[in-house]
């Protein structure tokens, strides 16, 4: 194992990073991409300076992972917060509050307005 992390090249964290974008595919939420964009960024960084050790490889992976997450999940919560149709998938909470004319008599809790 310790062979492994002593050798680790750009090619590793470029698979990495590929392999994690692949799984995005089935479904984590925008999380995994996030985590294998910041593998190609530590492939980038590792193809660019090829003597970085892996014990500042793994750290550089961890960071840009959690800042890319972070990133996302601020733009995740300003993108929902400023819809400006927030009552659009739930359906009559819009309604509530609001004074409408019946068109048809209420018959067993349903009508027409």
């Amino acid at each position: 194992m310790w062979e492994f992390m002593q050798n680790l090249n750009y090619w590793d964290w470029l698979a990495l990073g590929t392999v994690l974008l692949i799984l995005e595919v089935f479904g984590t939420g925008g999380y995994l991409l996030w985590v294998g964009l910041a593998g190609l960024i530590v492939g980038a960084v590792t193809f660019f300076v090829p003597t970085l050790s892996w014990a500042l490889q793994l750290p550089l992976f961890g960071i840009l992972a959690l800042l890319t997450a972070v990133f996302w999940w601020k733009r995740q919560r300003n993108t929902i917060a400023s819809n400006d149709q927030p009552e659009l998938n739930s359906r009559g909470h819009e309604l509530i509050g609001k004074t409408f004319i019946v068109q048809q008599a209420i018959v067993e809790g349903r009508g027409k307005i």
